[in-house]
């Protein structure tokens, strides 16, 4: 029908995906309020919530006869999450799998993904991070509801896999999963036969799908495709009038992660599935002159260019994890100077000698840094550290840093060499994922921050002051963004996600 019914009211809270009683009855449904979930119960058609089980982070699945659910917990002080069964009512819980970090149950910003009740009841199938010989890799396994055993329900290793579900004959699953192989950034819709554990894509684009759900009867599976329209822009600090746009189209996805910055001379560069591969590129400010850098087969991205304009360097995938490399900003002679367990978000020192990165040690990121030249790295974080960024003055590094009593995000700035924080600050409107900018004097930082679901740069002063918009963005989101290295001009990408409901028949 054409009709609407809303059946919770809005409310200051955060929403997990809702779910469906077997029945069709019931809509359970999962709310935090700070860094604790609540699962709800509500009558399909409106009425009273009831809560029904404290500390949830996961949408549920059911049984087949709908006489119990299970969930997922997770418990931040220990780094572990469970897999928890109980009855519909909420009682009688009990853990059937605890998984340590690092290897989780899989999880995005907002939470956990579901776990998923098979047809004949007997196994619950998630997508988990799995560690073998320091090479990390996501996979779907099966837990033995009876006697709580796993297994993987397929020697298939992904780069990154979601949401899990049963198709309702019980022969296989579908999954979003991104292959470690590909050469583009992009999230697909995979089928996993049941039991020989064959895998095949259902979608293949360079749209990115989230999220699953499978119908019970049909096996019908609907999911949102998104898609990104944005444009780059160039203009001069404080002066969005005289704003040119210099790339028109689709734009990139997951562009946030493909990068931006300037040379010495005012070009541009930055990374591009426009080969049909995760490259990096190069043009003039004016979009013009546009020259393809990188044209190996792996995944190449987040290009940083050396203080004295000589290098780039830049993440690269070399087969399934990424390591730092730096080449000639002709894009030549490129030599790979991390070999960890994989290494992101690079920041070169202003005299040209370092390159700070984070890593991932086998349970947590942190800050390491390593000669341009190569050599042996060093530690200089402790845990949480998710990404640094190097003041023009040398002495400091601005970072990142995940608080996981809070599930929040915080800045904080280190000396550059390491140690204590010397200045921390927390409740700022900060991007999913903002790239973390200095002033030229090194006297304040620069961020992506959302208002009212509108992103501007905004501007942190180290000393005193508050937080105060550089630009004044009437609509749309901010991607990527770098300063020149005078400071008076910007390259901002800005736009919308494009998300739309898909429908997928007669999956075989």
């Amino acid at each position: 029908t054409t009709s609407n019914v809303q059946i919770v009211p809005p409310a200051p809270v955060r929403f997990l995906s809702p779910t469906y009683s077997p029945d069709g009855t019931f809509i359970y449904y999962v709310t935090y309020e700070g860094a604790v979930g609540s699962l709800y119960q509500v009558p399909a058609l409106g009425g009273t919530p009831r809560k029904l089980i404290e500390d949830v982070d996961s949408p549920i699945t059911f049984a087949p006869d709908g006489k119990r659910l299970a969930y997922l917990r997770h418990d931040p002080k220990a780094k572990e999450s469970s897999l928890v069964v109980a009855d519909a009512e909420g009682a009688n819980q009990s853990i059937l799998l605890t998984r340590k970090s690092p290897t989780i149950f899989s999880q995005d910003s907002l939470g956990h993904y579901a776990p998923s009740w098979s047809p004949d009841g007997e196994i619950i199938a998630c997508s988990v991070l799995k560690e073998n010989n320091g090479a990390v890799a996501y996979q779907v396994i099966a837990v033995n509801v009876k006697d709580k055993s796993t297994k993987p329900i397929t020697a298939q290793n992904w780069h990154w896999a979601g949401q899990v579900a049963w198709l309702p004959d019980g022969k296989g699953l579908v999954a979003n999963a991104w292959e470690q192989g590909t050469t583009t950034v992009s999230d697909q819709i995979w089928h996993i036969a049941y039991p020989s554990g064959v895998t095949t894509r259902v979608t293949n684009d360079v749209n990115s799908y989230k999220g699953l759900s499978v119908a019970a009867k049909t096996g019908a599976v609907v999911t949102v495709q998104s898609a990104q329209v944005s444009r780059l822009w160039v203009m001069p600090k404080d002066n969005e009038k005289e704003a040119m746009p210099i790339t028109a189209g689709f734009g990139e996805n997951y562009s946030e992660f493909l990068g931006i910055d300037w040379t010495r001379d005012g070009r541009i560069v930055y990374g591009s599935n426009a080969s049909g591969n995760a490259d990096i590129w190069i043009m003039d400010r004016d979009g013009k002159n546009q020259k393809q850098l990188t044209t190996n087969p792996d995944k190449d991205m987040t290009p940083v260019v050396s203080p004295d304009g000589k290098y780039l360097v830049v993440i690269s995938f070399q087969g399934k994890t990424p390591h730092i490399i730096r080449i000639d900003l002709d894009g030549s002679n490129p030599k790979q100077i991390t070999n960890g367990l994989g290494e992101i978000a690079p920041t070169i020192s202003p005299d040209g000698q370092w390159v700070a990165y984070t890593a991932y040690d086998g349970t947590s990121q942190r800050i390491f840094r390593v000669p341009i030249e190569g050599g042996t790295p060093i530690q200089i974080t402790d845990t949480n550290y998710l990404r640094s960024e190097y003041s023009p003055d040398g002495k400091w590094l601005a970072c990142l840093v995940y608080v996981p009593e809070t599930s929040t995000r915080k800045v904080v700035i280190i000396p550059a060499n390491g140690g204590a924080p010397v200045k921390s600050f927390e409740a700022i409107p900060l991007q999913r994922w903002s790239y973390l900018r200095w002033s030229t004097d090194s006297a304040a930082l620069t961020l992506a921050g959302v208002q009212n679901g509108i992103s501007n740069i905004y501007q942190l002063p180290l000393e005193g002051g508050s937080l105060s918009p550089i630009t004044n963005f009437k609509s749309d989101l901010i991607f990527r963004y770098a300063w020149s290295k005078d400071g008076t001009m910007l390259a901002v990408e800005r736009g919308l996600p494009i998300s739309d409901v898909i429908l997928i028949s007669d999956l075989k």
